[in-house]
């Protein structure tokens, strides 16, 4: 745990959870990241966890993510932060990892990092904390690590805040299987298996 998380810990929002979707960019006109997101305070996974959910679009532009992230930790200190975005796989995975360096790709504003490294955190690599293969086996979901691109960008961000609070759901794009209800309700599935885990410590 970092010195983010050591100087917050005692007032963290156990009733808290922050998810966040990615807008459009490329070939991805409606991203289903954010359309998951949408919906899933139609889950009912407020009632049945006993929670908050706070729900935020995240343009793909690398200077937004450097903002808004640590600002959504700092203002809600979630007990869980969740970051959605699509990869061009047909399944979901749960991510492990997020790197400082190697964001060559351009954002939607046409722009990178300078010198191609996040200027948040100190570590070349930050992996995630939890028990990521407990979650994984209730959820039926593969743990990988990220491709360099904006998603682990943000990853990396807030990983950099707390990498025992904090998770990566890769899903499938939005063309082909499986549906948009389904990918919600794995998403929400993902959510609710990390939540029980972290709080049965």
């Amino acid at each position: 745990m970092n010195q983010n998380s050591e100087k917050s810990h005692c007032s963290i929002s156990k009733n808290t959870i922050v998810v966040t979707g990615f807008g459009p960019f490329g070939p991805h006109k409606v991203n289903d990241s954010w359309e998951c997101v949408k919906r899933l305070k139609e889950t009912n996974i407020e009632d049945e966890l006993g929670v908050s959910l706070i729900t935020k679009e995240l343009p793909v532009v690398y200077a937004n993510s450097e903002r808004e992230v640590p600002d959504m930790w700092s203002k809600y200190n979630p007990f869980l932060m969740v970051h959605i975005g699509v990869h061009n796989l047909d399944c979901v995975k749960i991510e492990r990892i997020g790197r400082k360096n190697g964001y060559r790709l351009p954002d939607t504003c046409g722009t990178c990092p300078s010198s191609e490294v996040c200027p948040v955190g100190e570590e070349s690599l930050i992996c995630n904390t939890m028990n990521l293969n407990a979650i994984i086996e209730k959820v039926d979901s593969k743990g990988l690590d990220l491709s360099i691109y904006l998603c682990e960008y943000t990853y990396y961000l807030s990983l950099n805040q707390d990498a025992g609070r904090s998770i990566f759901i890769h899903i499938p794009p939005a063309t082909g299987a499986p549906s948009i209800e389904d990918k919600t309700a794995v998403i929400k599935n993902i959510i609710a298996a990390t939540y029980l885990h972290l709080t049965s410590k």
